[in-house]
């Protein structure tokens, strides 16, 4: 009798380690899940933020390029009308 208790709780012992086993490898599954997910989320953000760098310079470059287009515009009016205006007065010195 005694051995069958000696055996009994041997075969308890095994299935409660089987069960831990089991616990444990189903954590060590969620632990490796959870890493593979942070480092997606890592490497999306880290994608993300050079996207957002790349958008920046090109709006900057955009935007540089704008002005230098607003100035030459600027002068090239400038100077249109000059010449519009000297040629009026030549008109008008001629009539006179």
């Amino acid at each position: 009798m005694r051995l069958e208790l000696k055996e009994a709780e041997v075969c308890h012992l095994k299935e409660v380690i089987s069960r831990l086993n089991i616990d444990l490898d189903s954590r060590d599954t969620a632990v490796v899940m959870a890493h593979e997910a942070k480092v997606a989320a890592e490497t999306a953000l880290q994608q993300l933020t050079d996207d957002l760098a790349t958008l920046g310079a090109r709006l900057q470059f955009e935007v540089s390029s704008a002005c230098l287009l607003t100035s030459e515009a600027s002068s090239l009016a400038e100077s249109v009308a000059s010449i519009l205006k000297e040629r009026e007065e030549k008109v008008q010195s001629a009539w006179d």
